[in-house]
């Protein structure tokens, strides 16, 4: 059994780091509507949250230094036992996963992008059909609306299209 598949507890208390870019708030911010829906509580202060989420970003250097710093303050929660599950969603897994469960084996799930319902999962909720709902992140007035995933193009300066 991966430590992802173990039980979680019943009603879980969640937090959720967003890293990056706003594509990656606006996946967060869907993930967490889903969470919710599907009964998790979300929002915890990171030192409540049974279960903590980072999405993290890989497109450059210094936001991929960033995501690994997270993961590792994050991991000391689930070092003390206050967090039971750390799971690790986004860019950075989708392009680096082997490596970063090579070098961070005290995540439970590594998720790549579009993987909402298995990270729900995770968080042993049970998954339901997706409706599109967002929960917003960003103040009343404002919120990012994506109109596209990035390009196709292989530029040698940009990685987008490998994520």
């Amino acid at each position: 059994m991966d430590k992802q598949d173990q039980p979680a507890p019943t009603v879980p208390r969640i937090h959720l780091a967003s890293l990056g870019c706003a594509k990656n708030l606006v996946d967060s911010e869907h993930l967490l509507a889903r969470l919710a829906t599907a009964g998790g509580l979300v929002g915890a202060p990171v030192e409540e949250a049974d279960v903590i989420i980072v999405n993290t970003c890989g497109f450059i250097g210094p936001a991929t230094a960033e995501s690994l710093e997270t993961i590792r303050d994050y991991a000391a929660y689930k070092r003390e036992g206050t967090c039971q599950r750390l799971l690790v969603m986004g860019c950075l897994v989708q392009r680096n996963a082997d490596d970063l469960r090579a070098e961070l084996p005290e995540v439970d799930g590594f998720f790549g992008l579009d993987q909402d319902e298995a990270i729900v999962a995770a968080c042993g909720l049970e998954v339901g059909p997706e409706n599109g709902a967002r929960l917003l992140l960003t103040p009343h007035h404002t919120a990012y609306l994506r109109v596209s995933d990035g390009c196709d193009n292989r530029c040698a300066y940009c990685t987008i299209p490998l994520i």
